[in-house]
């Protein structure tokens, strides 16, 4: 548990005045969109735009669930107060991830601890309905909290969630020097084939092996380690962006896969994601992920698909992976956002 001071506090059980959390039922979606929408601005706009693209977006709106509970108006007719809200939201690899109300401008009703109780008894309820209702189809949900939002980490705290991680979301601009080196990969090391250049029946098994070799003794988040299976790490993976196999690296020694690279423009967002790089404790220290940094940035920046509309590059750090950041650093990029990244099995 947590305080509002963001101080850990010993688990204790949830207040009395706490509700069962049920489905949002469609008569309360727009009020239930109001909730889970950002408090700092019109909530009756945000919400209505919620509920107007949730399908571009894969929003299922049957994945919310709330704390509910009777009210009356001025006028006395009788009415009903949503207190607390969670939308789960399914992605590729069985994984959903999870969005909480948080609190409203003027600040919450009642208790910090009421209103953990609250949040999570809507996330124990909604992960229930996922385990239940889609089988193996999801066996993962995860969140992504500001590390600043306290309401959020106590309330998944409570509800069941484990910490794997505190993530660093890094960027630099997309035509910036710094960092590009010249120069091939070292032949010594090891042999970089890009994906487009082998026959597509051998893309995933030696992708999959790549990314196992790079998985040993990890230092990203490696709480996650077991908790999914490496095709649906990978799937996750091809559903980032647009997946062009020309920008997607294997790391090759001996005809091995040894590590891979896989860059992903994401159009909306103007940036082109590194969505991966991780090579086999046996390479590590020498020097060969500045290279295929550096030569990823390279193909990236010349590549003809991508000359217009992209701004900038952009990844993620678990912040305990010091090598990782001080690679990142060196190759320009900047710190702009950190999240605490949450996972519950099913």
């Amino acid at each position: 548990m947590v305080s509002p001071t963001g101080q850990p506090q010993p688990p204790h059980s949830l207040p009395e005045n706490s509700r069962q959390a049920v489905q949002i039922p469609r008569h309360l979606v727009l009020a239930a969109a109001r909730k889970i929408v950002s408090q700092t601005g019109d909530t009756e706009v945000a919400a209505r735009r919620l509920i107007n693209n949730a399908t571009e977006h894969g929003i299922d709106f049957s994945l919310m669930f709330g704390v509910i509970e009777p009210g009356t108006t001025g006028a006395g007719k009788h009415t009903e107060i949503i207190r607390q809200v969670c939308l789960f939201v399914r992605g590729a690899g069985r994984t959903s991830l999870v969005f909480i109300s948080e609190p409203p401008r003027q600040g919450e009703i009642g208790t910090f601890d009421a209103a953990t109780a609250d949040r999570s008894a809507c996330l124990i309820a909604g992960t229930k309905y996922l385990k239940d209702a889609c089988g193996d189809a999801v066996t993962v949900t995860q969140a992504l909290p500001d590390p600043r939002d306290t309401w959020a980490t106590a309330a998944l705290i409570a509800a069941g969630f484990q910490k794997v991680g505190d993530l660093e979301y890094l960027r630099r601009t997309w035509r910036e020097t710094k960092g590009i080196l010249t120069g091939e990969i070292d032949p010594s090391l090891a042999r970089v084939v890009a994906l487009s250049e082998l026959p597509d029946e051998q893309h995933v098994p030696l992708l999959t092996q790549a990314l196992e070799e790079s998985y040993v003794d990890t230092m990203d988040c490696p709480e996650l380690c077991g908790m999914r299976t490496t095709a649906d790490i990978l799937d996750s993976h091809f559903a980032t962006g647009e997946f062009l196999p020309e920008l997607w690296s294997l790391v090759m020694v001996d005809d091995k896969p040894m590590g891979c690279m896989l860059f992903a423009p994401i159009a909306a967002q103007r940036t082109v994601e590194l969505v991966y790089l991780g090579i086999s404790k046996k390479l590590r220290g020498k020097g060969l992920s500045a290279q295929l940094l550096s030569m990823g940035m390279t193909q990236v920046r010349a590549h003809p698909l991508l000359q217009i509309g992209f701004e900038e590059f952009t990844c993620a750090v678990d912040t305990r992976n010091a090598p990782a950041r001080k690679l990142y650093a060196r190759a320009g990029f900047n710190a702009f956002a950190n999240r605490i990244a949450f996972v519950k099995s099913l």
